[in-house]
């Protein structure tokens, strides 16, 4: 199973009620909710989409908040694990919105690099 952290608990800031944000493949998190289920927790889905993201289901256990971001394509999550690289090396945005925005740019920018893109629209541009 590949996953990572992202959001504000690996780019931060975050407190003591900041969720917990992971990314994975489709494949893998099917897999991770089969294993999780067994733990007695309600799932949910992110009814709202996620840019970038192909599914988000999300349950609370020992008090957390854990988000499962989905993606099909390993090109989607190759580019979300960039970009959450880029975001750990600034650590000047503390606004949440500023840090969106900023997710946003950078992404599209990873994006456009990969030659094998699934064609999604990724145009967008940060302005701070």
């Amino acid at each position: 199973m590949d996953y990572f952290i992202t959001g504000s608990r690996a780019y931060g800031p975050y407190g003591k009620d900041s969720d917990l944000d992971l990314v994975m493949s489709i494949k893998d998190s099917d897999e991770f909710r089969k294993k999780v289920k067994g733990a007695d927790v309600e799932f949910h889905y992110l009814k709202k989409p996620v840019p970038y993201a192909d599914k988000v289901w999300y349950f609370e256990i020992f008090g957390i908040l854990i988000n499962v971001i989905s993606v099909k394509s390993q090109v989607d999550f190759e580019c979300w694990k960039e970009t959450t690289r880029r975001l750990v090396l600034i650590d000047d945005i503390v606004d949440k919105e500023d840090r969106v925005q900023m997710f946003k740019s950078i992404f599209c920018d990873v994006h456009s690099g990969y030659p094998t893109s699934i064609g999604r629209n990724v145009s967008y541009e940060y302005h701070r």
